[in-house]
């Protein structure tokens, strides 16, 4: 009989109980991470939700009631939703700024159906250029439902507004004839679909500039009254697209004017390039330039801006794009890429 000599039979169980010992570190490592990453997603779960807040009108009109213009919370990305589109988005506009073709930018998306969003910069503020049209012309229809005759109102478009239009060097000479007269109603059209800077200075020139104000407070915006003296970010932007949609600001009948004025839009180089010919958008751009100190150089940079609602057949969504560089061509092709992206990524979650 072969008998084993006592001190192998110590060696092997004082191995086995090492590997035992191993494998219950092992486990109490794998569980306890296990454990702390439930807690932590249960945190940002628990602090995505806790982030769900209203807008509201806050009017002194009302005694009894707060009308609900929106809501605010966390990006959707906090939970693990929409990084794969995000990542993809900052990756090539990150590579745009390496290449130099990129100076800064602020992005925003939002699902029109759940509300949820996602951004990359969006924080970053910008000066609107004529952005500032589609808050002038929603601040003029909230006047009109205080006033049935706003809209109605006949103005005189006079030379001493044309030459203010003229004054500045980037404006585009007005469609609008010295001496002739508009309906407030047909120089909000005028202003959206040409991008009319004289109707716009016409139209603020009887305009109560407390209906400017008052929708400006409710997204945060400075110095309202002077296009040229605020920046804002293409997620503070946004708010005037989703007020329209959801008809949470203006009546339905108001709502629908102003978006279908915005779906004549014939500029075709940004948002709608990346976006089938068939899908429906309402969308507002802008363009500036101004001279400004570039890594440590003063040069002149181009701003181009385009921001609206994208009527996918199954989920329509808000998209605003803001961006800087040097050349007005690479930032056409800079916003109509991630068009296409969030576009792409929209048809493959059917």
């Amino acid at each position: 009989m072969n008998i084993q000599h006592p001190s192998f039979a110590k060696d092997f169980f004082k191995k086995y109980f090492n590997a035992l010992k191993v494998v219950i570190l092992l486990v109490v490592a794998l569980s306890a991470g296990y454990f702390f990453g439930s807690y932590i997603q249960k945190n940002k779960y628990k602090d995505f939700v806790k982030s769900f807040r209203t807008l509201r009108e806050n009017s002194d009109k009302f005694a009894f009631i707060n009308p609900l213009i929106g809501g605010v919370s966390l990006p959707a990305t906090e939970v693990g939703l929409f990084t794969k589109t995000k990542d993809e988005i900052e990756d090539y506009l990150q590579a745009e700024e390496k290449k130099g073709n990129l100076y800064d930018y602020s992005f925003y998306y939002r699902d029109l159906n759940t509300g949820l969003w996602f951004g990359a910069n969006d924080s970053a503020e910008f000066l609107p250029a004529s952005l500032f049209k589609l808050p002038i012309a929603i601040a003029a229809y909230k006047q009109a439902e205080d006033d049935p005759y706003f809209l109605d109102k006949r103005l005189q478009y006079t030379q001493e507004i044309a030459d203010r239009n003229i004054l500045i060097q980037l404006n585009a000479q007005s469609t609008l004839s010295v001496g002739s007269f508009y309906s407030v109603k047909e120089l909000i059209n005028i202003m959206l679909t040409a991008s009319d800077n004289g109707a716009k200075d016409l139209l603020l020139n009887v305009m109560d500039m407390r209906y400017i104000e008052q929708l400006f407070s409710i997204v945060t915006s400075l110095s309202p009254t002077d296009a040229m003296a605020y920046q804002i970010s293409s997620r503070k932007y946004a708010h005037f697209l989703r007020m329209l949609y959801g008809s949470s600001y203006l009546n339905e009948e108001h709502s629908e004017f102003i978006l279908s004025l915005l779906a004549k839009s014939t500029f075709k180089d940004g948002l709608a390039a990346g976006v089938p010919g068939n899908i429906l958008i309402a969308h507002k751009f802008g363009a500036y330039q101004v001279e400004e100190k570039i890594n440590g150089r003063e040069i002149m940079t181009q701003q181009l801006h385009d921001c609206g609602v994208v009527y996918h057949q199954d989920r329509p969504y808000v998209f605003c794009l803001m961006t800087k560089g040097k050349n007005l061509e690479i930032l056409y092709k800079v916003i109509s890429k991630v068009s296409k992206i969030v576009y792409d990524e929209q048809e493959k979650d059917l």
